[in-house]
């Protein structure tokens, strides 16, 4: 089985014009102009073919048939072949491209939602006083027993006014990553304050590092001390 693919239209290209160039009833035009148009000859099971599809398209395609464990020029076949695009095949190549990674992208984004949720869950069940950080270090969510401990001691209003609050750290940044990184991502009784205006409430904290993705909490922080 013969699975070459030729990009320089040199050889016996059988299937092709005698001239060795893409059908035009088979390539499409350069529908994005400013994404260049890359011409393939693929060739699977006997049959050659000669497509132009601009590099994105193809990019999207190898990502495919890498995680369906097969070549690219099988996948190709296959789907130029599908029924539905004997009307224009290139143009479905193209459809089946951009359907297949809005697939992708729609399970990345229920993957992103579940880890939120579980990490949110995580939080909700910590007795202690704990909050999520983004960042910035900003927190970004808080449990009840952490409203409870700030409304005992601030007038803030968590609802109206969580970007008001920060999280400070006796250590620097990347002293801090340095240890969670060497630690397997967990930090215990890391000297720390809670910043609100006009006031800084020194603590501990057992920091647990969750992400750098900028969609989700950097950091889970629960008070060290029940008490603190």
């Amino acid at each position: 089985m013969d699975l070459s693919i030729m990009t320089d239209g040199r050889g016996d290209h059988s299937g092709l014009p005698p001239d060795g160039r893409p059908d035009p009833d088979v390539s499409a035009r350069n529908e994005i102009s400013h994404e260049p148009v890359r011409p393939r000859v693929i060739q699977y099971q006997g049959k050659r073919y000669g497509i132009r599809m601009e590099e994105c398209f193809w990019d999207v395609l190898e990502n495919e048939a890498r995680a369906r464990g097969c070549r690219l020029n099988e996948l190709v076949h296959d789907t130029y072949n599908a029924e539905e695009a004997q009307r224009n095949k290139t143009a479905y190549l193209r459809e089946h491209a951009t359907r297949w990674l809005s697939e992708q992208l729609e399970d990345a984004r229920r993957q992103l939602e579940m880890d939120r949720s579980q990490i949110i869950n995580i939080l909700r069940m910590t007795r202690r006083p704990a909050l999520l950080i983004e960042n910035n270090l900003c927190a970004a969510r808080f449990n009840s027993p952490f409203r409870d401990w700030i409304g005992a001691r601030t007038r803030l209003d968590l609802d109206k006014d969580l970007s008001r609050l920060r999280v400070s750290f006796q250590a620097s940044r990347r002293v801090l990553e340095e240890r969670l990184r060497d630690s397997g991502g967990l930090s215990r009784a890391e000297p720390a304050a809670i910043l609100v205006p006009g006031l800084a409430i020194p603590l501990k904290l057992d920091i647990t590092f969750l992400s750098d993705k900028p969609s989700m909490p950097h950091m889970l922080a629960v008070f060290h001390n029940a008490d603190d």
